[in-house]
């Protein structure tokens, strides 16, 4: 099986797509399973063989992550040398339309991922009256698709709710030699004086949509 990937963020990005999509891509190739990796050019990346970049700028709320802006029939050029069996995609973004596009006119089966309540990113930088307009692309994009995989029963059933359909569970796992919940804290308790009986650690960014005042 030959898979294409079109994703708006990867490796060496940190966010939970990039993540994800790290994590399927070494399993892949522990698999032997060939993939095409279609992305927005970042700076200062690393080249990888088989990762297809193209020119990029950053994206509205989140700038940190890159949408291209390319020549469609430049990467339909490109998926139809690979001949992938699937298209695979990860975010609706361009990359995600190219990815579409693609599909669509090579007679490709495409399927997408659902990673992020993009809803509540408005909610934080009130934009709220944008969600009619969002939610309606969104179904829209991942019903073009023959099925949404979800990351959690949670999410799937918001997704039901809101009238998406052919929603199936792609479950995420928890890498047990690297995060035991029975590793020892009292080196971190000694070293930074803590008395206090729970310790809480926050990893990602400082942005609004993370409401760190909460925490």
């Amino acid at each position: 099986m030959k898979i294409a990937i079109f994703t708006d963020t990867y490796f060496p990005q940190v966010n939970g797509v990039a993540n994800s999509l790290k994590r399927l891509t070494d399993h892949l190739e522990r698999r032997q399973i060939q993939y095409q990796i279609f992305a927005p050019e970042v700076e200062d990346a690393p080249v990888y063989p088989n990762i297809n970049q193209f020119f990029s700028i950053p994206v509205f709320l989140y700038p940190e992550c890159r949408t291209a802006l390319a020549n469609p029939k430049k990467i339909k050029a490109k998926v139809q040398e690979f001949n992938p069996d699937i298209i695979h995609i990860a975010t609706p973004y361009m990359m995600g339309l190219y990815g579409l596009f693609c599909a669509k006119r090579l007679h490709i089966p495409v399927v997408s991922s659902y990673h992020t309540h993009f809803d509540q990113y408005l909610e934080y930088y009130k934009a709220s009256w944008l969600l009619p307009v969002l939610h309606k692309y969104l179904k829209w994009f991942h019903e073009s698709t023959l099925r949404t995989f979800a990351p959690s029963n949670e999410t799937k059933s918001k997704l039901t709710e809101l009238g998406f359909h052919s929603l199936s569970i792609w479950g995420r796992g928890i890498d047990c030699t690297q995060f035991r919940p029975v590793a020892t804290t009292h080196a971190v308790r000694q070293k930074y004086k803590i008395q206090e009986e729970f310790i809480l650690l926050y990893v990602g960014r400082f942005a609004p949509e993370k409401d760190l005042s909460t925490l």
